[in-house]
């Protein structure tokens, strides 16, 4: 049962390195040290897949040769995360609903009834969609306005899946029932169909972001671009490149949203910080005065300022704030809600809030561990998913989803939430420990011996002491070391 291994299997750290320079220099992703392990995984599954001889004949095959170009996109699709869903951080679709469209329809409400909007790595497409019915839902006269929402990746899986435009009900976590209703067919228990009316006011297509420059004639005139944790894959100096695009790109008075984790501190454009709502994006240019007022906040000129606000560089210190109560678009609301103030803007340091958000997923872990302690395991699972919403890139969030899904019995489920786990921190052993029994239950005997061999590497290293001792109350290593030992030898005896 333990099927023949390719000659020299394992990777070297100059091999390692070639790759990763490959894949920065085909794809802008660039992958530090700490995923070399996640990455010479990928590698071996498509060269074993592939039936290639060694690493130097796959790297000059998907380097040199043209048919390489869509092997080269199937090993992108192996080491990139396309954790999605519907309504993702829905603080900026709220402000998309309630200050951007209506800003757009004000000023484009004579013969110009166009709006263009970008949605760059879209993934499996729940971003553009929910984009769609947002403006659906949003403008009243919407067959007079000629919309055009694109969506891009470079993953051609999930471009065919965009399209397809059916999802699970897992993507459908935090779709309201009207949404759903009325932006939906169900198709049975566990999956829902895009309607046709939604489906039609999106294109997808294939789209590299560092692309240089940007065919201006296709990729030109954009209202809105979205691009949210796509940049995080990117090196400092390709983010400012795609930045510098994206402002080129855009229409003046054009927005930008971004991860919440993500942050244009360094990049040169001009964008203006907006706020709504505890949500935070960017426009290009002078805050147009019909609904967009700007704030200038005279702590930032005071030497003895305690209030927590960080000094900006001169270009940025035009932040704005929206003000909603002049939108046409938006009279009934207004004239419900007249007395309600948009909060003051409050500029915190990117460390503090990265600091803040990590602090918040960490105490929603703590009480889903209770809760998992006590057997609930539905409050649990909801404290983990709310966690990873408010920090995508805290690997414990997925820890915990894939000891839930384990337990509950859903295999594959659990085993994608582990390999997200080691995609952010190759170092936890336990994840890779996990990982080995599940592939052992579906019969990837391969995939189990290296996931035992990992957790074997990573137990015996201090690379992750920070946050790992939690998990070391699960198994000591001592433990799992031999039991992965003891397992490795069984599989080689079947």
């Amino acid at each position: 049962m333990y099927s023949q291994r390719i000659k020299n299997k394992n990777l070297s750290l100059p091999q390692l390195k070639l790759f990763r320079d490959l894949i920065y220099e085909k794809s802008g992703i660039y992958l530090n040290d700490n995923k070399f392990n996640p990455l010479s995984i990928s590698l071996l599954a498509r060269i074993t897949q592939n039936k290639f001889n060694d690493y130097s004949e796959y790297y000059n095959f998907i380097k040199y040769d043209p048919a390489g170009e869509t092997e080269f996109k199937e090993l992108l699709n192996l080491i990139t995360i396309n954790e999605t869903c519907f309504f993702r951080n829905p603080a900026q679709f709220k402000a998309l609903q309630d200050v951007v469209i209506p800003e757009i329809l004000n000023k484009k409400k004579g013969a110009n009834k166009k709006i263009n909007i970008w949605a760059a790595g879209c993934s499996s497409g729940e971003e553009p969609y929910t984009i769609a019915m947002i403006l659906i839902h949003t403008i009243l006269d919407i067959r007079d306005w000629n919309i055009h929402i694109l969506g891009t990746d470079v993953n051609p899986h999930v471009l065919e899946l965009a399209q397809k435009g059916v999802y699970q009900k897992w993507s459908m976590r935090l779709v309201n029932e009207n949404y759903r209703i009325s932006c939906f067919d169900r198709i049975d228990e566990n999956n829902y169909a895009i309607k046709e009316n939604i489906k039609k006011l999106v294109e997808y297509k294939y789209f590299n972001l560092i692309e240089i420059p940007y065919p201006l004639s296709e990729m030109k005139n954009w209202d809105i671009i979205f691009c949210r944790n796509v940049t995080i894959y990117f090196k400092h100096e390709s983010t400012e490149r795609v930045i510098h695009n994206f402002y080129n790109s855009l229409l003046e008075g054009g927005y930008l949203f971004i991860g919440h984790s993500e942050t244009l501190n360094q990049c040169k454009e001009s964008f203006t910080l907006v706020e709504y709502k505890n949500a935070f994006f960017y426009r290009k240019g002078i805050p147009d005065t019909l609904n967009i007022t700007v704030k200038r906040n005279i702590a930032w000129e005071k030497d003895d300022d305690k209030s927590g606000l960080i000094q900006l560089p001169e270009r940025r210190k035009n932040v704005i704030e929206a003000d909603v109560t002049k939108s046409k678009y938006s009279e009934d609301k207004r004239r419900n809600k007249e007395k309600e103030k948009i909060q003051s803007l409050e500029i915190t340091s990117p460390s503090k809030l990265k600091h803040c958000i990590r602090e918040e997923s960490e105490l929603l872990l703590k009480k889903a561990e209770e809760f998992l302690n006590n057997g609930k395991t539905d409050e649990a699972l909801k404290l983990c998913l709310e966690a990873k919403e408010v920090d995508p890139l805290f690997y414990e969030s997925y820890f915990f989803l894939g000891v839930i899904y384990k337990d509950n019995g859903n295999i594959c489920e659990s085993i994608i939430q582990f390999e997200k786990v080691i995609y952010i921190n190759p170092c936890c052993f336990l994840a890779h420990f996990y990982l080995g029994d599940l592939y052992f239950q579906i019969d990837e005997l391969e995939k189990s011996i290296i996931s035992y061999n990992n957790a074997i590497k990573y137990s015996s290293t201090n690379e992750n002491k920070e946050g790992q001792s939690r998990f070391d109350e699960i198994m000591s290593r001592q433990t799992l070391v031999q039991v992965c030992k003891n397992n490795i030898k069984k599989i080689k005896e079947s």
